[in-house]
């Protein structure tokens, strides 16, 4: 059952199915400290705005390599 936790919060879950990622790949990304996680017991919440933030430094990161 999928809940609407708050339109600017995705869930763990949401961002790992984003990316693709496996739980070890979920915690690197987490612990780089760039996304701002919100955790309710065991639960964890990234906020939107620190994803697109995130997504779109490493957009400009690699478009300046070329």
């Amino acid at each position: 059952m999928t809940f609407k936790i708050h339109e600017n919060w995705y869930t763990y879950q949401e961002v790992q199915e984003i990316f693709n990622y496996k739980a070890t790949q979920m915690y690197y990304l987490l612990k780089r400290k760039e996304l701002i996680v919100a955790t309710v017991g065991n639960r964890k919440f990234i906020r939107k705005d620190s994803l697109d933030a995130f997504l779109m430094s490493r957009t400009k990161k690699e478009l300046s390599e070329f």
